[in-house]
């Protein structure tokens, strides 16, 4: 029998436009599929041109290059190819992950894999959900449809293979790329995020409800501050907000609202919070909020589940599951957040304590990487095993952009 132990002959190279804590959700997946991957394949590393706060694993290879500076504007599909072709060459990669649709590294990552005829595996992380594309503005509308049309799509449509994260973004992306989607694998969180976290006793969690992820539009975090200063609770409730802020004003704008809402001294503003740390918050808050316009699978929510707090979100953050694990799910409105919140505020500890154990069970059994991690094992063999041909590049693929 085979030893399943052993490590399989597989060299993968995430590839990710931005690994900092402003990335939230994309680089918690990253960082943690990759130090789990590296477990079990001969080599893993990550290329990204915005480096991470704090080391990964050792096992773990980081290399960053500087960001084009037209990339400040727009993710310019030029600069990224040098550094990729020299760790293709040296490093023997075997397969390739990309993070991202709108990101220049994967557009220069599938333009090396395809010159080197190596196998790519395309992750959008909700990239096409209806929200992400139509709902942030008329002018970065516009860019997509440029970048899209000038220059991804002559590229990424020669991407070996697509993923999904849940059914629902399988539909959206198989309507964006005119192409079937056939991988559907849920975001998974590693069950070591729990070591090391100072164990409760028999202490109540505090009684704060927590926000925690990028404060951007999208987040609906300002839809939240709005529901908890028209909740009516007790005066000892507070709400925290940790993240940090990734569209200028915004933070400023929810600081504004919190004021208007009379409850200013019950917000509490913490900045990013990031690894152990992160983890202790969220243990030890009453329940966790998530109140997203577009997500798919969103990680704050399982990180969550696995040190047994439950949470609110909502039905456009993909769990539809979310309430057989003792969580609640809204729509993105004020009135329906308003009515969760002081829902959650009449638990008893009991009721609370309760619905965290189910939270941790549905996260254990459906989304952690120990149940998740044959179905991307057998994927990246897969990948492995594809012999891809080396075309003459031309036009677009050699860079004539």
């Amino acid at each position: 029998m085979p030893n399943e132990n052993a490590k399989r002959p597989i060299r993968i190279l995430h590839v990710v436009d931005d690994l900092s804590h402003r990335n939230t959700g994309v680089t918690s997946v990253v960082r943690q599929l990759s130090a789990w991957a590296a477990a079990r394949c001969d080599w893993v590393g990550i290329y990204t041109p915005i480096g991470p706060e704090g080391p990964l694993p050792e096992d773990v290879h980081v290399f960053v290059d500087a960001p084009h500076p037209l990339a400040r504007s727009l993710p310019y599909p030029v600069g990224h190819d040098k550094v990729l072709e020299g760790i293709v060459d040296t490093q023997g990669i075997s397969v390739i992950h990309l993070h991202g649709l709108w990101s220049a590294p994967s557009f220069s990552g599938q333009r090396v894999a395809r010159r080197a005829g190596i196998a790519t595996l395309l992750t959008v992380h909700g990239q096409t959900e209806p929200w992400a594309l139509h709902s942030q503005g008329t002018l970065k509308y516009l860019k997509k449809q440029l970048f899209w049309h000038g220059f991804l799509k002559f590229v990424l449509r020669r991407v070996t293979e697509l993923h999904a994260i849940t059914h629902m973004e399988q539909a959206h992306m198989s309507r964006f790329f005119s192409r079937s989607v056939s991988q559907v694998i849920p975001n998974a969180v590693d069950e070591g995020l729990t070591a090391g976290l100072a164990e409760s006793g028999n202490a109540p969690p505090s009684r704060r409800m927590l926000f925690l992820g990028r404060l951007h539009p999208k987040k609906g975090v300002d839809l939240l501050v709005r529901a908890f200063g028209q909740a009516e609770l007790a005066p000892d409730w507070r709400l925290a907000i940790a993240g940090p802020d990734s569209t200028p004003g915004y933070t400023a704008h929810l600081k504004e609202l919190a004021a208007a809402s009379g409850r200013a001294q019950s917000i509490d503003f913490l900045g990013p919070v990031l690894g152990p740390e992160k983890m202790q918050l969220l243990r030890d808050s009453w329940v966790v909020l998530v109140p997203s316009h577009s997500e798919v699978v969103g990680m704050v929510n399982l990180e969550a589940g696995i040190v047994g707090t439950p949470s609110i979100t909502t039905f456009e953050t993909g769990l539809s599951d979310w309430e057989e694990g003792g969580g609640i799910l809204v729509h993105p409105r004020v009135d329906e957040l308003r009515q969760s919140i002081e829902r959650v505020a009449r638990w008893s500890e009991e009721d609370r304590a309760s619905r965290g154990l189910a939270s941790e069970q549905l996260v254990r059994t459906r989304y952690t990487l120990s149940a998740t991690g044959r179905r991307w094992m057998a994927l990246y063999s897969q990948l492995h095993g594809t012999t891809l041909s080396r075309p003459r590049a031309t036009g677009v693929e050699q860079g004539m952009i």
